[in-house]
């Protein structure tokens, strides 16, 4: 069952590619050549795997005639590319303009479609597995923004500037000899002498 779905997915594009030789002409003047070049290369780049490119060069043939099966085949270069979004938006443009589609044709838009959304969702985490921790918003960052905050900044600051008041109305004392003694003698304890 799985075999056969990965290879329609396969062939989704290839399909698409074959729906639109009918309207394309090989050889032509003006707008029909300089279509059909575009187309081409459009095709050549997807054979390389360059989607992005083929990508460029089918928006360039569908500026020149615009066929809605080339919004199928960008779609599906999206999806490729796993752009779902730029793809959903191919695939909506492709039904605008082209609403009564063959079966196998509205088949394939839908499982594009259905593919598109998928990887729009994140994968879902198993059960009993950590969440991630979220990130907090730079708004909810700031503590300026917090009454607690100031309150508690108010509070260092008088008591700072209440330390230093005091400390500087005090009047200096040189050391009392009781106090060079007790230093003399910890040091000589240490092994120090001078």
């Amino acid at each position: 069952m799985r075999g056969s779905a990965s290879s329609a997915k396969r062939l989704a594009l290839p399909l698409a590619l074959l729906l639109l030789l009918p309207a394309w002409p090989r050889r032509g003047a003006g707008a029909e050549g300089a279509f059909g070049e575009h187309y081409r290369r459009a095709e050549r780049y997807y054979e390389e795997g360059r989607y992005a490119e083929s990508i460029s060069e089918l928006r360039a043939a569908y500026a020149i005639k615009p066929l809605p099966r080339l919004l199928l085949n960008i779609g599906q270069l999206h999806l490729k590319l796993r752009q779902p979004r730029e793809a959903l938006a191919a695939y909506e443009a492709f039904l605008r303009h082209r609403p009564q589609l063959s079966p196998e044709v509205a088949a394939m838009v839908q499982a594009g479609m259905a593919e598109a959304r998928a990887q729009l969702v994140p994968p879902a985490q198993p059960a009993g597995a950590p969440t991630p921790a979220r990130r907090p918003a730079s708004s909810e960052i700031g503590l300026g923004r917090h009454w607690w905050f100031w309150g508690g900044l108010s509070l260092v600051a008088v008591g700072v500037a209440a330390g230093m008041a005091v400390g500087l109305t005090q009047p200096s004392r040189p050391p009392a000899p009781a106090d060079i003694e007790v230093v003399q003698v910890e040091f000589r304890a240490l092994g120090f002498s001078w």
